[in-house]
């Protein structure tokens, strides 16, 4: 993987991640003109920072990552409330982005008695596991429903939950995904074994 040693390399075609990604956001009640805001790692140019500004457009389309990122890499006690202005200046029909990044920006406007605007459809959580305080207190905050969203970078798994039992749907046309345990045979329900994925692209 990519977190150690010498990551492969990948060629993949943008249309095959946009494709399933508007499958994916039509299923949480994405309409065309809705705004996705993604809350990652961007990095932000200092003078935007010296303005007190922790976003930047990075796409012109929304499917599937989003045209404005707010970026997790600033955020401290002392700023924490320009973020939740941020939020609502952009107005997103939807948020994505890492569940504690999100979590404290939520643990943050309730503390501060911060009031979002009603009309966000949805968040989706990923790139981390999301633990169920978390989900809770990000359902109360933001008055959304939440998802969660599993891939990996290297495009072959493409997985999301669909409501609040959490379980995930993966594409099957995305890739083609198998939990083996050592011996290489598909484990049971609920066992514990090793993600094995084939690409179809």
């Amino acid at each position: 993987g990519g977190s150690t040693g010498e990551p492969f390399h990948f060629i993949v075609a943008s249309s095959y991640e946009t494709q399933f990604g508007l499958r994916k956001w039509q299923a949480y009640g994405y309409q065309p003109g809705d705004r996705i805001l993604a809350m990652d790692g961007t990095k932000i140019e200092e003078s935007d920072l010296q303005k007190g500004i922790y976003y930047r457009k990075k796409n012109d389309a929304d499917i599937p990552f989003g045209t404005y990122a707010l970026s997790s890499l600033y955020l401290n006690d002392s700023n924490a409330s320009a973020y939740c202005e941020s939020i609502t200046k952009l107005n997103p029909a939807f948020l994505r982005g890492y569940p504690a990044f999100i979590y404290s920006v939520a643990c943050h406007a309730e503390n501060t008695g911060y009031e979002f605007p009603r009309g966000i459809k949805g968040i989706e959580l990923t790139s981390e596991t999301a633990m169920p305080h978390q989900i809770e207190k990000i359902k109360q905050v933001f008055h959304a429903p939440v998802y969660l969203q599993y891939g990996h970078t290297e495009a072959i798994v493409f997985a999301y939950s669909y409501d609040e039992t959490y379980r995930y749907r993966v594409e099957p046309l995305y890739g083609y995904v198998e939990v083996l345990d050592e011996d290489g045979q598909q484990v049971k329900e609920n066992e514990i074994g090793e993600v094995v994925v084939t690409t179809l692209h």
